[in-house]
């Protein structure tokens, strides 16, 4: 409005000096307006933003005076000279931008060739000068708008360059007409370099490594004919600096030849050394967890192999004709014994499912025979405190397929832990199949006491470790807090569930939800509990293989109550010359002995082609699941863990002979 203001007025003072000459009049008030304008224009924020518009408004007057003089004759040369060169200049002064240049050539362009074809004009001056201004004015808006795109062209590009330079991508096109390669201006910064200077050539550019071999094939095969490439590798920078890239690429054809490649190409230096940094957390992490593993481990085999001769030789007390009272002292110590033995099983397996090294087993067994192994642990116990038992469920008699060991240890804890706090009443075990299909069933086993309940509040904590109700539970009956813990993750592991449900003073009910591979149906027999019970054959030919004095004594002293008179030897070297020099019907086996160890003892044994094979028992302070296969894969028949019991012991030879 300013603008147009002051043009007025020019006009308006040019009039009042000129009179009657329109020429005058027109002259005075282009020059005045181009004048104001030049003078005035850089002073103003908006003209400056908006300089198309008020270009196309403090021409006008120009325009007017020109094509008013052209009227009736041809546009002199000197005319369309000085008309140019004004219009030049103002452009110089209001933007040195060679698109506006481009709009004051066409605006000039288009009005010289209208003055100049209308020579000899048939309308009114009015007329013309609408008509060649309106021309002019088109031709204008062409260039503004040819000058706006261009402009938001630069700015799509500016900004590209700003968003690749914040991400660290770089983009890169490649003709293949000239057989160059166009670069990003963040590839260059990448890169260290100048825009537009020359990048090095290819193997300077790739770090030329064993490492980066596949990353350059990569794109070697996209060069020579492949449509598309995506890798991660190395690039190196002018200092010397390898960077990792990841990069990707595309061929675009016409007319079905390959005309232009483009891809791009991100900086990931920064995640490569983050991720190499976990791995390497992660393995430290991993081995820390394996040598506090193998630590633990090592610690029960220790631990367990001075508890072997403790429980072993109270279990052969207990079979003597003692007095009340130290018959009394030997169920002590027996039971501490015996409880010590939880604590480190507890501890060993809760360790080892916090690293995730449990493998569980897959066999076959009875829900029935299970449940009987399972009480059998806490019937001392449960007889003890005068508790009912109750077995019962339409499951007893199925044959499933899964970890009976591991489910075995989970209802063994339950059961403790039922007979642990409960004083009067009983303990119920229901065992169902609660759904059926052709290959496998929903087993539930449901564990329910009258003892003391758990408390609401403490519910939501049961599985956490080392947790128990509230700490007078720990002071009044022991234990660590982990067997819930171990049994909530073994049944997780087995990709079942396992919910509790309690009332204080009313009783407590652990529900066990699975599905397992079903394999049939038997009536529940008594086999195992024949074999736990029945004495073993006479005049057995048994060679044990043990290399620790206590732990002999014990063995032989059990096998002597069994009347049993083993061969013993001390290490793996003399076991397989016995085996090789007389037949033996078993073979119990240690597995850690100097020269030569069991596993390697039995591997020997088995090679032995000209012997009658012998049956071989592992027996050990190594307690671990894996050693029990390790035990198997060597060609053991059975596996017993230490420290061993009289009627273990006597179970296990009557198993395999």
């Amino acid at each position: 409005m300013g603008i147009g203001a002051l043009l007025l007025a020019a006009g308006t003072v040019g009039r009042l000096y000129a009179g009657d000459d329109d020429n005058l009049v027109t002259r005075v008030s282009a020059v005045a307006g181009l004048a104001l304008f030049a003078l005035f224009a850089p002073l103003s924020s908006y003209v400056r933003a908006h300089h198309h518009a008020f270009g196309a408004l403090a021409m006008l007057p120009l325009l007017i005076h020109t094509a008013s003089m052209s009227y009736g004759s041809s546009l002199a040369q000197e005319s369309a000279i000085i008309n140019l060169t004004i219009f030049l200049v103002m452009c110089i002064i209001i933007d040195s931008n060679v698109w506006l240049r481009t709009q004051t050539a066409m605006w000039n362009l288009s009005y010289v060739g209208t003055a100049v074809a209308v020579t000899e004009p048939v309308t009114s001056p009015v007329t013309y000068v609408m008509v060649t201004c309106t021309i002019s004015t088109f031709g204008a808006i062409i260039a503004a708008n040819m000058h706006y795109a261009q402009a938001q062209l630069r700015n799509k590009i500016a900004e590209l360059d700003e968003s690749q330079g914040f991400a660290r991508v770089g983009s890169w096109e490649w003709d293949a007409a000239t057989q160059m390669p166009t670069w990003s201006k963040t590839a260059y910064d990448i890169f260290e370099y100048d825009p537009g200077e020359a990048l090095p050539d290819r193997d300077t550019l790739f770090a030329q490594t064993e490492e980066n071999a596949p990353f350059i094939n990569a794109i070697d095969d996209f060069f020579t004919g492949g449509d598309r490439f995506d890798a991660i590798g190395q690039m190196t920078t002018r200092s010397g600096k390898t960077l990792w890239v990841h990069s990707k690429g595309m061929t675009l054809y016409e007319k079905g030849e390959p005309a232009r490649k483009f891809g791009v190409f991100s900086d990931i230096t920064e995640h490569v050394a983050r991720e190499k940094a976990l791995e390497v957390a992660r393995e430290q992490a991993e081995a820390a967890a394996e040598a506090r593993t193998q630590f633990l481990a090592n610690m029960s085999h220790e631990i367990r192999t001075p508890m072997n001769g403790v429980i072993g030789m109270t279990s052969l007390l207990e079979q003597e004709k003692l007095p009340p009272e130290a018959k009394r002292f030997v169920d002590i110590i027996r039971g501490c014994g015996e409880s010590l033995m939880a604590t480190i099983n507890d501890i060993l397996d809760f360790t080892k499912l916090d690293a995730g090294k449990v493998v569980l087993e897959s066999r076959v067994f009875n829900v029935g025979e299970l449940l009987k192994k399972s009480t059998s642990v806490v019937q001392k116990t449960i007889d003890d405190k005068g508790l009912n038992l109750t077995i019962s469920g339409n499951a007893l008699d199925v044959d499933l397929q899964g970890d009976p060991l591991r489910l075995q240890q989970v209802l063994v804890n339950l059961l403790s832990n039922a007979a642990k706090f409960t004083e009067t009443g009983g303990i119920t075990i229901h065992a169902d199949v609660t759904q059926a299909t052709q290959n496998s069933r929903s087993l539930t086993l449901a564990v329910s006491d009258t003892g003391i309940g758990i408390p609401n509040e403490a519910l939501e904590h049961l599985f956490s470790p080392f947790t128990q109700a509230d700490a007078s539970t720990t002071r009044q009956y022991g234990g660590t807090g982990l067997g819930l813990t171990i049994s909530h993750q073994l049944v997780t592991q087995m990709q079942g569930s396992m919910e509790v449900t309690s009332e204080v003073n009313q009783g407590t009910r652990f529900t066990i939800s699975l599905t397992l591979p079903y394999t049939g149906s038997r009536a529940a027999d008594q086999t195992e509990q024949a074999i736990e019970t029945s004495d073993v054959a006479q005049n057995l030919s048994i060679l044990l293989a043990e290399d620790n004095p206590v732990n002999q004594t014990v063995a032989l002293r059990m096998l002597k109550r069994l009347g049993i008179e083993p061969v013993v030897v001390d290490n793996g070297v003399e076991a397989v010359k016995e085996a090789q020099a007389r037949p033996f019907d078993l073979v119990l086996m240690d597995l850690q002995m100097p020269q030569m160890d069991g596993l390697e003892a039995t591997t020997k044994i088995r090679e032995l082609t000209d012997i009658s094979q012998p049956r071989i028992i592992a027996l050990t302070a190594n307690a671990m699941a894996e050693d029990r296969s390790r035990c198997i894969d060597a060609g053991m028949d059975d596996f017993l863990a230490k420290p061993v019991r009289m009627e273990d012991l006597r179970a296990a030879i009557a198993a395999n002979t």
